[in-house]
């Protein structure tokens, strides 16, 4: 069974063909990864906090926001995450 410590790879051409949204993607699963690595819908505030605790503006987090909300249902399941982006998931 995957975690999301295996989705840590920046996901190249995935399915919203979007660099931002793919960089948001793995951000997320990084924050999954560093809290239980499990997988779960994250909610924005979490992402915020998160992100705030490694350097970033809140400013900057809050422009993150529209591109988070397309692909935090990508980063909720295994199943969704290979969705997302063939290959994404690192393999042994």
């Amino acid at each position: 069974m995957a975690q999301p410590s295996d989705y840590t790879r920046h996901p190249m051409g995935s399915i919203v063909k979007n660099s931002e949204s793919e960089t948001i993607a793995r951000n997320i699963m990084v924050i999954l990864m560093q809290n239980g690595n499990e997988f779960r819908k994250m909610e924005f505030d979490e992402y915020l906090e998160a992100r705030k605790s490694h350097g970033a503006s809140e400013r900057e987090v809050m422009r993150e926001k529209p591109y988070f909300d397309k692909v935090v249902e990508h980063c909720s399941s295994e199943e969704n995450a290979d969705k997302f982006c063939e290959g994404w998931k690192k393999t042994n």
